[in-house]
């Protein structure tokens, strides 16, 4: 038997239509891709606020680099005439901020870009995704008030200097030194950051039933030779896994 609450849910797909792109990458980071930085920054704004604050920038520059790393990659970190965060807290400088503010929202995260089995039902995915959220809030509750000054921002770096750590640990990738055009590939979700991070200009990261792959700008997937399936952007795509779709 259809409930009433089973028969509401058929007005949220009108919503979503006419939402915003942002309010549908909210809804598909909840139900169906998992909790990712930007997810966690639009759900806890004024833990945003907090660590804005204490990286004495603001809030928008925060959600700014955010977004830009979820809409072009976390290339972006290690583009332009500025170069990326090394993660020793002694060579932090402002232009890092973003960056660090990223690495703190992406240590709290727990990507799924291939989508959710069916077993994992609706209730679950929404607990798993603010279980995120709520890591972030329990980190920037240590600090309740707006004058932080230099221990706190210490200890935010170290944090970050730990999450990037982690990330390098567990990203192993595998490439053919005897073929130029062989892409640099890993099975870890941040393999792109720490791939570009390493200064590989074009990274792959497999997931089941496809792979993706991406470049630093202004490098594009034409230049490295690489054809994809399905063109995201210049600088990202996909090519799907031949047998797992027969």
């Amino acid at each position: 038997m259809t409930t009433n609450d089973q028969k509401r849910m058929a007005e949220v797909l009108p919503l979503v239509e006419g939402a915003d792109p942002g309010s549908a990458t909210l809804l598909s980071r909840m139900f169906l891709q998992g909790a990712d930085p930007l997810f966690i920054a639009k759900m806890a704004p004024e833990s945003i606020e907090r660590l804005a604050t204490i990286l004495e920038i603001t809030s928008h520059e925060v959600m700014v680099a955010i977004e830009g790393a979820h809409k072009m990659g976390p290339g972006i970190f290690e583009s332009g005439e500025e170069c990326g965060w090394n993660g020793d807290p002694q060579h932090y400088e402002r232009h890092h901020a973003g960056e660090v503010a990223w690495l703190i929202l992406a240590g709290c995260s727990h990507d799924n870009e291939h989508g959710f089995t069916e077993e994992v039902k609706p209730e679950a995915r929404m607990l798993m995704a603010f279980d995120h959220v709520r890591k972030f809030d329990r980190i920037m509750s240590e600090h309740p008030t707006p004058e932080f000054g230099w221990n706190h921002r210490a200890r935010i770096l170290d944090i970050a200097s730990k999450i990037l750590e982690t990330f390098r640990a567990k990203t192993k990738f595998e490439w053919d030194d005897t073929d130029p055009k062989s892409v640099p590939t890993t099975d870890v979700d941040c393999g792109f950051y720490i791939g570009y991070k390493e200064g590989f200009s074009c990274v792959a990261v497999k997931a089941p039933g496809m792979t993706f792959y991406g470049t630093t700008a202004p490098h594009t997937l034409e230049e490295q030779g690489v054809t994809v399936d399905k063109l995201i952007s210049p600088t990202f795509g996909i090519i799907f896994d031949k047998e797992s779709a027969q």
